[in-house]
């Protein structure tokens, strides 16, 4: 059970450890420093029930996770976490998915360079999916250079490209990595 804190203007920090959410201090990511991600967050909840778990269906294995710009609310991408990258998403502050055409811990941005700092984490009533709002470092979240993933739109009977492409592909990533645009 989470409530709104009082006019008071007090802040109350979180700290989130294997999965539980604890009043008290700043969260901490294991190696005693605090994710960056919680010290620029305005604190506004307080937590009524110490130990609360944050509770993610992974019993199938995979939840969707949506990244959005935490300042315009443009919807930049979707992908999958598993319990690993979610964790380390937690730990890290920058976000981290599984890679299924991989089959691996993938952290956003490790050779592009276009990493996702996470400003905010939301799940959905179901515990099933999952809506992070980043700062997207280096403008792009596509591997095919453009900002949002869903950078193209119908019109009628057709797909058109409509959104920014701030990258070329071939220059960030090495050739035989090389994603190619759909």
């Amino acid at each position: 059970m989470v409530s709104r804190s009082g006019g008071t203007g007090r802040r109350t920090g979180l700290k989130i450890q294997r999965g539980q959410l604890h009043e008290g201090s700043s969260p901490s990511s294991g190696n005693g420093t605090t994710p960056r991600f919680f010290r620029c967050l305005p604190i506004r909840y307080r937590v009524k029930r110490v130990n609360t778990m944050i509770d993610i269906d992974f019993k199938e294995g995979l939840v969707p996770v949506i990244a959005q710009d935490h300042e315009t609310g443009e919807v930049l991408m979707m992908a999958f976490a598993n319990r690993e990258s979610w964790e380390m998403t937690l730990k890290t502050g920058i976000v981290h998915y599984w890679s299924r055409s991989r089959k691996k811990l993938w952290k956003k941005g490790e050779t592009s360079g276009n990493v996702q700092e996470v400003k905010e984490i939301r799940v959905d009533c179901d515990g099933d999916c999952i809506l992070i709002k980043v700062n997207q470092i280096g403008g792009a979240a596509c591997h095919t250079g453009y900002r949002s993933c869903f950078y193209r739109v119908v019109r009628g009977d057709r797909l058109e490209v409509d959104g920014v492409k701030v990258f070329d592909p071939a220059e960030k990533y090495p050739a035989a990595n090389n994603p190619q645009e759909k």
